[in-house]
């Protein structure tokens, strides 16, 4: 059989929220830290079933502590260290399974009582259900619990999503709460971040910050948008006078934009409206920069926990680059998509709008290191009709994984040459993964997904919304676009000039750094060869600020206008997600005006004044030397 693997890797950590005391946690558990046991879970293998050998051998991404031998749930660790309580319902033979993850006692004290939690199914093909049970005479055994489910599901979600169940039948008494899994030949079932805590009485939070549908978009392809945002009602009581104000700032902090948000002013307690911007809509301008919208809800009433009452977003217009996921400026993922089965193949991406015509230069993606030697993986350009992949337009030259290529992060796939896309048309850019000896494990972050936005197929089957397949998440595969940029400095990156002061004329080149990002002052214009192999660049500064990494050979960043002064560029070199600060890697850029007179040619010599000769020449008389010649000369230099 085939199926998806979802590497649930970042981003997973639950973090508590300070109360006071008219909100209060009374149980927390993340399961970092220490097995079940010894966090005082009771753990019951009921159905004595043996697992599939083939769970004890998943690839990267999704790291298990233990086997699931005689074991109903254990502790999966993720690549990044972080943990959660994991069962599973794929048994050779195949039978339904019967196991429980029981907590330690909880005291249910205050009013208002909710228990919630985070649950994942990671192979939305094969999600495993599960039934929540209580028992309120805190047992610890299948019998002390209560029949009747107080939560139940026949297929956990493709990503981490919280769940709650209201608690306030249950108040004053003390309990325990088992997770059981009940599935028969699904997969793996993850529940993480358990809390039990009473509400506040008036509580409003925002979710789902949006300004655009992208995350990075090429500065000719920048439109107008709207910014939005989701208030919850989390309170006992109704909200009133529910405001949003949301305003948009640059790299320096400057207010560009104040949104008109609009939406309804009442909510019911546990209801949600969306707040939208009635106003003319953000315009940025187009050059490079990074922008953030900042959202601020307010009631009426004493909101008790003002924390969750502001979000942001940010969105980055680059040189070249056309993204979906935030990892493109703050390096959060959620986790990575393979395929599995041996020569099982996939083709996975996403679509990019054009407002305008432009040209396809290549794929950037982003893989969690599964790739192994042999994975041989290839991207294609396609057309869309009706939102889905169509016609391939151009494909790139296939990538084989060497034992020098492991383990491979970011491959920049380049397409033969330039493909010219139409202004108002759809383009996915998608990565194939062919002939796989492993699975091909794409990262994918949480925000923002968008239907229609994100397309696979499996097997060679029909393109589908990656959304109707179970994982609503956008991939780091990122379309990368031709820039042509307008004045620019320009240079091979040399680190031989660090610290160091560099003269530059109109249309002159300027070497730049070896690694990292450049200070770009207000006013200035850059574009430069990268050779580097850096996995993310970042351009930040005062004017023209910030980009990702473009095709790994060109980089172009641009802005207007061209102004002379002294500037300073530092280096920022980067390594994955993580960022060092380099700062003995700068240094000095004059710019001068085209009058100075370093920028002048400086003038030949002048040629001498040219030397008159004139001859005299008296004869001999005969029989007599008394003939001569005379030389006059007139003209000439000093």
């Amino acid at each position: 059989m085939t199926r998806l693997f979802l590497y649930s890797t970042l981003s997973i950590v639950f973090a508590l929220t300070r109360y006071n005391t008219n909100a209060q946690t009374l149980y927390a558990e993340d399961f970092d830290g220490g097995s079940l046991i010894s966090k005082g879970f009771t753990v019951i293998n009921a159905d004595g079933l043996i697992a599939n050998p083939a769970l004890d051998n998943l690839v990267a991404g999704l790291t298990l502590s233990d086997t699931f031998t005689n074991k109903a749930w254990i502790n999966s660790i993720s690549v990044n260290g972080n943990v959660c309580a994991l069962s599973t319902s794929y048994y050779s033979p195949i039978g339904t399974s019967n196991d429980w993850l029981i907590t330690p006692p909880i005291t249910l004290t205050g009013n208002n009582l909710k228990i919630a939690w985070k649950d994942i199914a990671t192979d939305a093909a094969f999600p495993d259900g599960y039934n929540v049970l209580i028992s309120t005479s805190a047992g610890n055994t299948i019998g002390s619990f209560n029949s009747t489910p107080i939560y139940s599901t026949t297929g956990a979600p493709a990503a981490w999503t919280e769940q709650q169940v209201n608690l306030n039948t249950y108040a004053g008494q003390t309990v325990t709460f088992a997770f059981v899994n009940n599935s028969n030949n699904k997969f793996l079932l993850g529940i993480d971040s358990i809390r039990v805590s009473n509400l506040a009485l008036d509580d409003v939070a925002v979710s789902q910050p949006r300004i655009s549908e992208y995350t990075a978009i090429p500065l000719e392809q920048a439109g107008t948008y709207f910014p939005s945002i989701r208030v919850t009602n989390q309170g006992v009581n109704n909200a009133s006078g529910v405001n949003v104000s949301c305003t948009v700032t640059d790299f320096n902090g400057n207010t560009v934009y104040t949104a008109t948000m609009s939406g309804n002013t009442s909510i019911a307690s546990g209801a949600n409206v969306l707040f939208t911007d009635g106003g003319s809509g953000f315009s940025p301008p187009a050059q490079i920069g990074l922008y953030t919208a900042s959202f601020q809800v307010s009631i009426n009433q004493n909101d008790i926990v003002p924390e969750n009452d502001t979000a942001s977003i940010q969105l980055f217009l680059s040189d070249s680059l056309y993204a979906r996921d935030e990892a493109v400026y703050n390096s959060q993922l959620e986790g990575s998509l393979g395929i599995n089965g041996f020569q099982n193949t996939g083709i996975l991406g996403n679509n990019y709008f054009m407002n305008v015509p432009s040209e396809a230069v290549g794929i950037q993606a982003f893989f969690d290191g599964n790739l192994e030697i042999g994975d041989t993986v290839r991207g294609y350009l396609y057309s869309t009709f009706n939102g889905l992949p169509a016609n391939v337009l151009s494909t790139t030259a296939d990538f084989i994984v060497t034992a020098a290529d492991t383990p491979v992060v970011q491959l920049d796939l380049l397409f033969p040459s330039q493909v010219p896309l139409n202004g108002g048309q759809t383009y996915s850019f998608m990565i194939e993964e062919t002939n796989s000896v492993d699975n091909l494990g794409i990262y994918f972050s949480a925000d923002i997904y968008t239907p229609g936005g994100t397309v696979a197929n499996i097997d060679g089957g029909a393109f589908d919304d990656l959304g109707n397949l179970g994982f609503p998440n956008p991939l780091l595969v990122r379309g990368v676009i031709a820039n042509t940029p307008a004045n620019a400095f320009a240079g091979l990156i040399d680190a031989s000039i660090a610290n160091t002061t560099v003269n530059y004329c109109p249309g002159g080149n300027i070497t730049l750094l070896t690694d990292g990002s450049e200070v770009i002052p207000f006013g200035e214009s850059y574009q430069w060869l990268w050779t580097s192999s850096s996995d993310t660049i970042f351009l930040s500064g005062t004017g023209t600020n910030y980009f990702g990494d473009i095709n790994a050979d060109l980089v172009a960043a641009m802005s207007t206008p061209f102004a002379p002064g002294s500037y300073t560029v530092e280096g920022i070199v980067t390594s994955g997600n993580s960022i060092a600060d380099t700062t003995n890697n700068s240094f000095t850029i004059n710019v001068l005006t085209a009058n100075d007179p370093l920028c002048q040619p400086t003038p030949p010599p002048p040629c001498p004044n040219p030397i008159n000769v004139s001859a005299s020449i008296i004869g001999d008389t005969c029989g007599q030397n008394t003939g001569s010649i005379s030389l006059t000369t007139t003209g000439g230099s000093g």
